[in-house]
């Protein structure tokens, strides 16, 4: 496992203020024979790109268009590509945000975009994406972003954040955008 922790030192940190977008199945925001109340701030605690198990966060997309394009990769191929889609903003305001699409900041942490978009999951070990993640969790960061896959195979430019509900403290905050409360779903 590499050790990340006097390079996160270095790199540049960055705020985040702004609109964040999610698409999502309806289906897992309001399951069948369930009162009709999303969760749209659920963390499922499973393994991601940048997370390991058991760490809660939420991964969301710097553009609209680009959220899309995540949800279409993510069920390309699958009858579930056309079932019906919830999309969903936030409004963020986060203190520390690790910019992994900066070449800069790459340089410092030494890694490539290639060696973060190599695979993980279903049994494999641990990530360097994944191994990142964590350590930047632990040294306080609150999110990353970095270069959506699903973007560029749709031939955009394109971000995704994986924000950490442990990290998000006040004054920082992620508040789901709505027209009836907006304050209804928010960390912290």
């Amino acid at each position: 496992m590499r050790d990340f922790s006097a390079s996160l030192k270095r790199v540049p940190v960055r705020d985040l203020r702004g609109r964040l977008a999610r698409a999502v199945p309806i289906t897992s925001l309001v399951p069948q024979g369930q009162p009709a109340h999303p969760n749209y701030l659920f963390t499922s605690g499973r393994q991601n790109r940048y997370n390991l198990a058991g760490t809660h966060c939420l991964y969301m997309s710097a553009e609209e268009s680009t959220a899309l394009d995540e949800f279409r990769r993510q069920f390309s191929g699958l009858k579930a590509a056309f079932q019906p889609v919830s999309l969903y903003h936030a409004e963020v305001d986060l203190a520390r945000v690790l910019d992994l699409t900066d070449e800069a900041t790459r340089k410092i942490l030494g890694v490539s975009l290639k060696e973060l978009e190599a695979d993980w999951g279903g049994g494999l070990p641990s990530s360097l994406s994944q191994q990142l993640g964590e350590a930047a969790r632990t040294c306080g960061f609150m999110a990353i972003r970095y270069q959506s896959v699903g973007a560029t195979l749709a031939g955009r430019d394109g971000s995704n954040l994986v924000i950490y509900k442990s990290t998000v403290v006040a004054p920082s905050s992620v508040c789901i955008i709505s027209d009836r409360d907006a304050t209804s779903q928010r960390w912290p």
